[in-house]
């Protein structure tokens, strides 16, 4: 990836600082999302009481047990919620009917229902599409066919043209 492409992605993702990012499952289910899906290395700390801190290298998750709320700070926060939100996307394009993530991200059946309709609405769009392509297809053989009998009576001669069959 270019790091103009990275940096407009990066961007993009700041450009609404109102979204926030919240974790509904428990602090341990939390600890294994981030070890397993985020692949980071780095340690947990309570910071009084209900506060949970991640700390890695590059990158601090914050996340408030009774708010549910997640805050990502450092220098890959941006490459961070990408991951989280690309696994939401993964989980609402899986076969399964309802977004679900094995780690309680997100429960949205009417999302869910909204994406069965844009898949219905493309099915059709799709079928219109080949119904026009096959009626083109016939009317540029029709064509064809037309341009090659004007073709055909142009060779006849004019003076073949104004005697009658029968003479």
């Amino acid at each position: 990836m270019s790091t103009a492409t990275h940096q407009t992605q990066s961007s993009n993702i700041n450009r609404y600082p109102e979204l926030k990012l919240s974790w509904s499952g428990d602090y341990e289910s939390l600890k294994l999302f981030v070890d397993s899906e985020l692949n980071f290395e780095g340690t947990w700390s309570s910071i009084g009481g209900e506060k949970k801190l991640f700390k890695s290298k590059n990158v601090d998750i914050h996340w408030w047990a009774k708010k549910k709320f997640l805050r990502i700070e450092g220098k890959q926060a941006s490459e961070v919620k990408r991951s989280i939100l690309m696994l939401i996307l993964h989980d609402i394009g899986s076969d399964d009917h309802n977004i679900r993530s094995s780690h309680n991200m997100c429960k949205c059946p009417e999302v869910s229902s909204d994406i069965e309709g844009v898949k219905l609405d493309v099915i059709i769009l799709e079928s219109t599409v080949k119904q026009q392509a096959n009626t083109l297809v016939s009317l540029q053989e029709t064509l064809a066919k037309l341009e090659a009998s004007t073709t055909d009576a142009k060779s006849i001669p004019l003076d073949q043209l104004s005697k009658s069959p029968s003479q």
